[in-house]
């Protein structure tokens, strides 16, 4: 989060004006200071758009403000927080931010509670996962495998999910985990099984102990950079619109 006080700074740069000037200093403080946030939250969108490949708008969006007023000369540029994991931005956005590991997903917590997954592993997508236009494998997909490999959250909507198998496309999704007889010459993971003669299989999620990942979003530098460049000019403006339209 980035917390905007700068009322030790404009005492140095006001120290010599006028009355009249000096009577506009937090009016014009505070909007250098609003408009200092909205420049910063362009610029870490605009970084995001580097950074990610194909970022989706609820990313983009991730950066909420608290603007400040002349009354409160403080501002706030922080990430968005939710009630649940998925509406908080930096659970899901933490380790591209820091680098590391990230959180376990829903799904990855209820694949394992059901045992269709090691115990603190993670999926990734395989070779041939269908992938959205956001390179993410789809709400929709990870719905249908849930309820095939009978792990959804809802109780009577897994004791009811095999009616729902022979769907269009003639896929069935089955996890490998724990290893059998059938399953134990692949890989951990989630595989779709192409119904017809030989019946194809191959992985669309596979099972890994750990990932790991490298800080790539340069959230808090963009933002630092950005304030400080963008402030002295935000206020300078400021300043002369405030002093040009004062009454005497």
């Amino acid at each position: 989060m980035l917390s905007f006080d700068v009322r030790g700074d404009v005492s140095q740069i006001t120290r010599h004006i006028s009355s009249v000037a000096e009577r506009q200093v937090p009016f014009a403080t505070s909007k250098a200071i609003n408009q200092t946030l909205l420049f910063a939250r362009k610029k870490v969108i605009e970084s995001a758009q580097r950074d990610f490949d194909r970022p989706t708008p609820w990313t983009l969006r991730a950066t909420r403000i608290k603007f400040s007023t002349k009354r409160e000369l403080i501002g706030e540029l922080f990430l968005r927080e939710g009630m649940t994991g998925r509406d908080d931005a930096i659970r899901v956005l933490g380790h591209e931010i820091y680098g590391g590991s990230r959180p376990h997903k829903r799904q990855e917590l209820l694949l394992q509670r059901a045992g269709k997954m090691p115990t603190n592993w993670y999926m990734v997508p395989a070779a041939r996962a269908p992938l959205d236009r956001y390179g993410n494998v789809s709400r929709g997909l990870m719905q249908r495998i849930m309820s095939d490999v009978r792990a959804q959250f809802d109780v009577l909507r897994n004791r009811t999910a095999r009616s729902g198998r022979r769907r269009k496309g003639g896929l069935d999704y089955f996890s490998s985990w724990p290893p059998n007889s059938k399953t134990s010459h692949l890989k951990p993971g989630i595989y779709a099984r192409e119904r017809g003669i030989g019946q194809t299989i191959y992985p669309v999620l596979l099972f890994v102990p750990r990932v790991s990942y490298r800080k790539r979003y340069r959230y808090f530098e963009t933002i630092d950079g950005a304030a400080r460049f963008r402030f002295p000019v935000e206020f300078a403006l400021a300043m002369r619109h405030a002093i040009a339209t004062a009454r005497t």
